[in-house]
């Protein structure tokens, strides 16, 4: 055993949350309506086989590179010697506190049967997130980890011409006062 190595794991043991529960959140249940999987997910086989087929429906939805995230969190605890287990919860499509009641339903079916103590949730966005106080309720969330999606030069270059107009409405004087009145 390395130095190294053995300073992880001393690490882990000090830890106050050494078995951790990946959770990637998909409160409009994207994955279910477009793939027809049920969840839970869990597992990283079943996690990456939930993505492939996510991506195929609908390659633009950010969810799948959301459960990717999520894999490649618990890859790299297991490699710093934490115990853990990936799992990808959902709500339902109209979100709200049916979504709500579901997801924490979905992470207790799966303590069940892997008692974690600590939660990572690995989510896409805001609305996402607002389950976050939900999972507390459940399993203390350690840490909170949002996938931001790499955008195209021609989306970029669409946000800087829109930039450049608003420049103009607000600060020309001939546009703000038609504009701004």
């Amino acid at each position: 055993m390395s130095q190294k190595t053995g300073k992880i794991e001393k690490d882990v043991k000090a830890s106050a949350a050494s078995k951790l529960l990946v959770i990637c959140v998909d409160r409009d249940d994207d994955v279910g309506e477009k793939t027809g999987i049920q969840t839970p997910v869990v597992g990283r086989n079943a996690c990456i086989e939930a993505a492939q087929r996510l991506a195929l429906e609908d390659p633009e939805d950010a969810d799948s590179n959301s459960i990717f995230a999520a894999i490649k969190t618990f890859e790299d605890l297991i490699s710093k010697g934490y115990e853990a287990q990936v799992v990808t919860v959902t709500g339902v499509k109209n979100r709200g506190v049916k979504a709500d009641e579901k997801i924490a339903s979905e992470i207790r079916s799966v303590l069940q049967k892997f008692s974690a103590n600590g939660a990572v949730i690995v989510s896409d966005g805001e609305d996402d997130e607002s389950v976050i106080p939900v999972i507390q309720n459940v399993l203390p969330v350690i840490s909170v980890q949002r996938v931001v999606m790499k955008v195209s030069r021609t989306v970029e270059y669409s946000y800087a011409v829109f930039g450049k107009y608003l420049k103009m409405i607000a600060y020309d004087s001939k546009y703000s006062k038609f504009f701004l009145g």
